[in-house]
């Protein structure tokens, strides 16, 4: 999340995120909903496949790209406008801090839902 030369990458990473996530959520949508399931997953199924480390780093990355990918748009939003510099940072800060906690807890759904 940055001002003036940064944005050009900003812009870059927030199509290669949002390329990804679309990714993501497809091959969740056809994994968990389309193959190898009757209709109605049930709980003890989607654990039982959440389990897996392979599962546990696809949905962590998948939650991480969700994150960036919203707290960079909503940078993008507040960067359009001409808000004084502390403004700016005080923003980005809290963008940062709601980011860093919706991983934290994100991570630990994850994880506490295997136990």
């Amino acid at each position: 999340m940055e001002t003036g030369k940064g944005r050009a990458l900003s812009w870059f990473i927030q199509r290669i995120t949002g390329l990804i996530l679309g990714f993501g959520v497809m091959f969740h949508f056809l994994m968990f909903h389309y193959f190898g399931y009757k209709v109605g997953l049930t709980f003890l199924e989607a654990r039982d496949r959440l389990i897996s480390p392979g599962w546990i780093t696809f949905y962590t990355v998948l939650l991480g790209m969700a994150i960036f990918h919203g707290m960079n748009g909503l940078w993008g939003i507040f960067s359009d406008y001409n808000l004084k510099r502390k403004t700016k940072e005080q923003i980005e800060f809290l963008l940062y801090l709601f980011g860093f906690i919706l991983f934290i807890v994100g991570g630990f759904i994850l994880i506490r839902f295997n136990v």
